[in-house]
């Protein structure tokens, strides 16, 4: 089911966001107005990783995630409880590494 279809799937409401996030207890979230170098890279790494983890991707502010929607794309690990915002800085791992570490953290041990 996962790998028919686009790698990234629109988000248009929070209602829809809200419905995704009960039905899946992990996936990513590009949150962008643009299509700057991280919103490339995120479809990169959807495409990559498709077969394995949800990639959605929105341009509206969705309040549920408690961030507000900047002029630059953010990428989020979304969780049943919780989300991680990924840090673009010299510091964090890149964008693969992130998905990789977000999408494996889930699994039980």
């Amino acid at each position: 089911k996962r790998v028919n279809g686009p790698a990234i799937r629109s988000i248009s409401s929070a209602e829809t966001f809200q419905q995704i996030r009960r039905q899946h207890p992990v996936f990513f979230l590009l949150a962008s107005r643009t299509n700057d170098s991280l919103a490339i890279e995120y479809e990169e790494v959807a495409k990559r990783y498709r077969s394995e983890v949800y990639f959605f991707a929105t341009d509206i502010s969705i309040d549920a995630l408690g961030q507000p929607l900047t002029d630059e794309s953010q990428v989020f690990a979304i969780q049943t409880d919780d989300l991680c915002r990924y840090e673009t800085n010299a510091s964090s791992p890149n964008l693969d590494e992130f998905v990789v570490r977000e999408r494996i953290s889930t699994f039980p041990q």
